[in-house]
């Protein structure tokens, strides 16, 4: 048996064989190398930036879009440059008014226009137009006016007592005892202190009982008045006049001359 014959291979040289590697790997590398490659990035242009604008303070509010700038469309105005003007207190007769230069905006306009004010003139100032005025006194009436203080005495406290009511707390104030200029007639009267308010005004006739308790110090006046509610009915008062600031020999001196005076028209009664 004949034995078979393998055919001759042929070896190709190194460098042939390295081309064919490169010719059939070349394509996928380059792919590998475009797909790889780094990729630089692309920066935007910067915008310009406005330049900033310089601050002017209150500048900004004298322009023409401002309301505080004039406006072509006003009619006439005067000049806003202050004016020097002295003192309103500064009138022409006052010896300091010689180094003054400048006048009041009164008497500017007494110079400017003397016989009066015009429709266009500008109010004066309220300072300026004040006029120094004397007050009218006002008579403070009292009802006291025709009348004589016989007897008087401060710093006493009046306590009075009402039908069957208690008596009050004690009112300091000033007992007078008045009488008329032109008519006959005498009136007990007691102002509460120090408004003035009339507390007891008890016309001192026959039927009014003045007494003095020198051991307890008090002066009893005891009368009947007319009731607040009226239709008529009376009810016993009694006003009771104790000492407060003043002195007890001035309150007993005042007592026993009141007592003595009305002693021959009436009958003492102590309560």
């Amino acid at each position: 048996m004949t034995p078979r014959k393998e055919p001759p291979i042929s070896l190709a040289p190194a460098e042939d064989v390295k081309s064919q590697d490169v010719m059939l790997v070349s394509p996928v590398a380059e792919a590998s190398e475009t797909l790889v490659a780094p990729v630089t990035p692309i920066t935007p242009p910067s915008s310009p930036r406005p330049a900033a604008k310089r601050a002017r303070g209150f500048a900004a509010f004298a322009g023409a879009g401002s309301p505080f700038a004039p406006s072509p469309l006003a009619p006439n105005r005067r000049s806003t440059t202050p004016t020097p003007r002295r003192p309103v207190w500064l009138t022409d007769a006052n010896p300091l008014a010689d180094g003054v230069l400048s006048l009041s905006p009164f008497a500017l306009s007494r110079q400017e226009n003397p016989n009066g004010p015009t429709d266009d003139a500008e109010p004066a100032s309220a300072l300026a137009a004040v006029e120094t005025r004397v007050s009218n006194t006002v008579a403070h009436i009292t009802g006291e006016e025709d009348e004589t203080v016989q007897s008087e005495l401060r710093g006493v406290k009046l306590f009075i007592k009402r039908g069957i009511k208690a008596f009050t707390g004690g009112m300091p104030g000033h007992v007078k005892l008045l009488s008329h200029n032109q008519r006959t007639g005498e009136r007990l009267l007691f102002r509460r202190e120090p408004l003035g308010k009339v507390s007891m005004n008890v016309s001192m006739g026959s039927t009014v009982r003045c007494s003095f308790d020198l051991e307890d110090n008090v002066l009893r006046i005891v009368l009947k008045e007319a009731v607040e509610d009226g239709n008529g009915a009376q009810e016993l008062v009694i006003y009771a006049i104790k000492r407060g600031r003043v002195s007890k020999q001035d309150f007993t001196d005042f007592a026993e001359a009141l007592v003595a005076h009305f002693a021959p028209k009436s009958q003492a009664a102590v309560i």
